[in-house]
């Protein structure tokens, strides 16, 4: 229910965001904050269910509102190394808030946890509703963003075809990382909690860096494919692994995926989009990628059970060559144009 709940919310998304560039922001901070009170309350299965709901709304949210503002604030030549810096922040902020999280639920109990995320998420608010409200880029956005598949471009129909394919790929076998590992392997919790900070350590590392370079590149579809190629050497050598330690290394690999992915396909669906459609552009690409990840790990769940527990990697990794092979042969790179200077702005100095 609490995923139903973020894939209808995308459609809210694209209406708010006509009405002011940082206003779905805003409301999505807000509705995180509702989220942490709600689970403040008390720990019952209707607060549980109505928390989750409402953070799945927040992330939906949150998620649409930053990809709009930094395309505003930014130049297709930086855009990529922006996507980049803000997930580099937001995995940095998640590595801490759960460490913290662990310390602080000794000391503060259930309430008072929750409570201090409500407080937090407070400041957020605050900041949030501190951005300037600029004018919004179209004129009205559709409750329905799934309409706009109709009069997309070519450009973008086979974006949305890319990444939902992706999505419904990974969506097969990434639920089950550490889970296959602890099954075949026997892996401890230590054992585990390492895979996950190699995964994530790699993230924060590298974030910036691989973006940046997409950006020197000029080539959106080149780092897709690379990362695609990384996604099928990390499930390739899962599949062939003997003993836990390979799994490391496929950790790293995945990490990498994530930061050859994320920050472009954000760029890219800016790039390929007029200021008339980016909001329901944008709306539609989260749908339907959100859409294509909820039948993932029941298949990938039910042949690890009846087959091999390898399975969901097995099932993966032909699709991702075969994403790679689309994105190579049909997805069109976008135009590079340099920002233009603001009217205002003065001429430099002889």
């Amino acid at each position: 229910m609490s995923s139903l709940a973020g894939i209808a919310t995308r459609a809210l998304g694209a209406k708010l965001s006509t009405r002011g560039e940082s206003l779905t922001l805003v409301i999505g901070i807000f509705t995180s904050v509702c989220s942490m009170m709600t689970y403040a309350v008390a720990p019952t299965r209707v607060t549980i269910l109505v928390g989750m709901a409402l953070a799945s709304i927040s992330m939906a949210l949150v998620a649409m509102g930053r990809t709009l503002l930094i395309r505003t604030v930014t130049s297709p030549e930086r855009r990529a190394t922006s996507y980049g810096i803000v997930g580099t922040l937001s995995n940095a902020g998640m590595v801490i808030a759960a460490n913290s999280g662990v310390l602080m639920f000794a000391v503060l109990g259930y309430v008072g946890l929750f409570s201090l995320g409500a407080s937090i998420c407070s400041l957020a608010l605050l900041f949030s509703v501190a951005l300037p409200r600029r004018q919004a880029l179209a004129l009205q956005g559709s409750l329905l963003p799934l309409s706009a598949l109709r009069k997309s471009s070519r450009a973008l129909r086979r974006f949305y075809l890319v990444t939902a394919l992706d999505s419904f790929s990974w969506s097969v076998a990434a639920p089950f990382f550490s889970i296959t590992a602890a099954t075949i392997f026997s892996a401890t919790k230590e054992q585990i909690a390492l895979i996950q900070t190699f995964m994530w350590g790699t993230t924060i590392a590298t974030n910036i860096v691989t973006a940046s370079i997409s950006d020197k590149l000029h080539s959106r579809k080149a780092m897709l494919v690379f990362s695609e190629g990384l996604g099928v050497v990390c499930f390739a050598l899962y599949v062939a692994a003997q003993s836990i330690f390979p799994i490391y290394l496929c950790a790293i690999l995945f990490g990498l995926v994530v930061v050859t992915w994320g920050p472009i396909v954000s760029a890219y669906i800016t790039e390929v989009t007029g200021p008339g459609e980016i909001h329901e552009a944008i709306a539609t690409w989260m749908t339907l990628t959100a859409i294509a990840r909820i039948p993932g790990p029941f298949i990938g769940g039910y042949l690890a059970e009846i087959w091999n527990p390898k399975a969901p990697y097995l099932i993966a990794l032909p699709l991702i060559v075969l994403t790679a092979v689309i994105i190579q042969i049909s997805l069109i790179e976008p135009k590079r144009f340099s920002r233009p200077r603001h009217p205002t702005s003065k001429p430099a100095a002889a």
